[in-house]
């Protein structure tokens, strides 16, 4: 929805092995991770020295790797749509958002009178097994198709950024298991993945005083009032495809987009309470075996062993 007034732009932010955020849990294991304070310090650098020449809003996502599980952090920029840009506009802002996020993507060791500035990133350039590698990207998103004409790049890279990492899953349980339970719920919330987002991101309020963009705002009613009579919830239609999707909660929480005779129009489609079910004697007793089988395996894990895989 934002790309209706806002133009994006991908990011990628990594750490070098100087300034990689490490803590050390009392078991005497290393622990990295992407520190959302740094994030949080760049921000107020860009915004307090007007670095883009516009507002901004943004969300961020913290993630690992897949090899080496190193930490590392994927962003969404959003800046407003002026009814002059053109695409040399476009390709102008996206030289300055380069340029300035990789110069502000720093970290002071100094005071705050006296600060010392010393680089988050050391921009690399290489050819790794014949392909170009870098650790710091940013570039415009075309609101358009992807190369295979299947996904919007939009929607693409929400999904690239949001998708699960089994390894994460694999460290909260180690942690769990090899800690006492307020350090494991400290050094946790510390390490794990995250997403944070700029308030009011998708409702395209430029101006303080809108709530939400008129012209995204005059699209979502477009979208459930064409909501097909045999659909018992409000749909969604990306603005370039087509394609249709449930209208998200965000925005179906808020009484603007979908007012309350909306509301009523749409339950009074759904269908009457049905109770579910009861599984049947065979099913209960194959649900039974299945979670025997798993607490057989919590038996006779070795908590030592997964401790070691999970830190070479």
């Amino acid at each position: 929805m934002e790309c209706l007034v806002s133009h994006p732009f991908f990011c990628t932010l990594t750490y070098n092995n100087e300034r990689l955020p490490k803590i050390t849990t009392s078991s005497g294991y290393d622990l990295t991770y992407a520190a959302y304070k740094d994030l949080q310090d760049m921000f107020k650098r860009i915004r307090n020295y007007k670095s883009f020449g516009r507002p901004f809003r943004y969300i961020a996502v913290t993630e690992r790797g897949k090899k080496g599980h190193r930490p590392h952090m994927h962003l969404i920029w959003l800046l407003p749509k002026y009814e002059k840009d053109t695409k040399i506009d476009i390709l102008n802002l996206e030289q300055t958002l380069y340029r300035e996020i990789l110069k502000n993507w720093v970290t002071n060791i100094g005071s705050d009178k006296k600060p010392i500035y010393v680089e988050n990133c050391t921009y690399i350039r290489k050819i790794v097994a014949g392909k170009l590698r870098y650790n710091y990207d940013l570039h415009y998103c075309d609101q358009g198709m992807t190369n295979n004409g299947i996904s919007e790049v939009g929607f693409y890279v929400l999904k690239y950024m949001l998708k699960k990492n089994s390894y994460e899953e694999k460290l909260q349980q180690a942690l769990k298991m090899n800690l006492e339970e307020d350090e494991y719920k400290d050094i946790y919330n510390l390490v794990k993945s995250r997403a944070k987002w700029s308030k009011g991101f998708g409702l395209g309020n430029w101006k303080k005083e809108e709530k939400v963009h008129p012209k995204i705002l005059s699209y979502l009613h477009g979208c459930i009032d064409k909501t097909p009579s045999n659909i018992r919830y409000p749909c969604f239609f990306t603005p370039t495809t087509g394609a249709q999707f449930p209208l998200a909660p965000y925005f179906k929480r808020n009484t603007e987009i979908f007012p309350l005779e909306k509301q009523i129009e749409f339950a009074k489609r759904a269908k009457p309470y049905e109770p579910t079910e009861l599984l049947t004697p065979a099913e209960v007793t194959k649900a039974v075996h299945e979670f025997e089988k798993i607490r057989d395996q919590i038996d006779k894990h070795d908590s030592s062993k997964e401790m070691n895989l999970l830190y070479e």
